[in-house]
């Protein structure tokens, strides 16, 4: 029996997981799996019959160090999932939009930036921030999954807000430790969705980091 049909028949004895879908995904994000002396990271995605299929598997190294250099094309760009015309970046723009219908392609509306408090009325002044950075994810575990689920973290909307482009470049790559947004009405929210995900998609935080990460939240 292959360790792939070892993993899926023996979810019994999974240890941890978090049970929450990608918004517009069927896939459930991640379980932890212990098989006798080796342990599993694996993906189910709900199929038509309301089970789980196996989606995607890892065998967890103790303490891995990080071999594969981060390449933001190995995460793919923003899809379709739904098929209604709009991909990830416009259903954002489209879910955030307070006033205009939303076409396939969102090009005017009204927006209220959360980093910045500032209003704007162009969807070209929009930027789609990953409140996680992907490369934040990548260094943190994300660099060996697969393709498949590198492409759900890109697009998952739990991680995406539209903000203006400034605080989007200011913010580039860095974690709360580094960027919080200017709105310090904000800063709560913002550390615990950042905290959400982290944890949504088990990637490695040392406790230190997190209390650090935490402690940016002073409202």
């Amino acid at each position: 029996m292959s360790r792939l049909k070892l993993v899926a028949n023996k979810i019994e004895q999974c240890e941890k997981y978090s049970a929450n879908y990608s918004f517009l995904t069927r896939m459930l994000t991640i379980f932890d799996i212990r098989i006798d002396s080796e342990s599993y990271r694996a993906s189910f995605e709900q199929n038509n019959f309301g089970g789980l299929d196996l989606f995607y598997s890892q065998n967890i190294i103790a303490n891995p160090e990080l071999t594969l250099n981060y390449n933001r094309d190995d995460w793919g760009d923003w899809i379709d999932e739904n098929n209604d015309c709009q991909n990830t970046r416009n259903e954002v723009l489209a879910t955030f939009n307070e006033i205009t219908p939303n076409n396939c392609t969102v090009l005017t509306g009204q927006w209220f930036g959360p980093y910045t408090q500032k209003v704007f009325f162009n969807a070209s002044d929009i930027d789609i921030d990953h409140i996680v950075p992907v490369s934040y994810a990548h260094n943190h575990g994300g660099a060996y999954w697969s393709k498949e689920l590198k492409q759900q973290f890109y697009n998952d909307q739990e991680n995406l807000l539209a903000v203006s482009k400034l605080a989007n470049t200011s913010k580039g790559n860095k974690p709360p430790t580094e960027w919080m947004p200017a709105n310090g009405n904000y800063a709560c929210q913002y550390v615990d969705t950042f905290l959400y995900i982290v944890d949504k998609y088990h990637l490695n935080l040392l406790n230190e980091e997190r209390n650090t990460i935490t402690s940016q939240c002073t409202n």
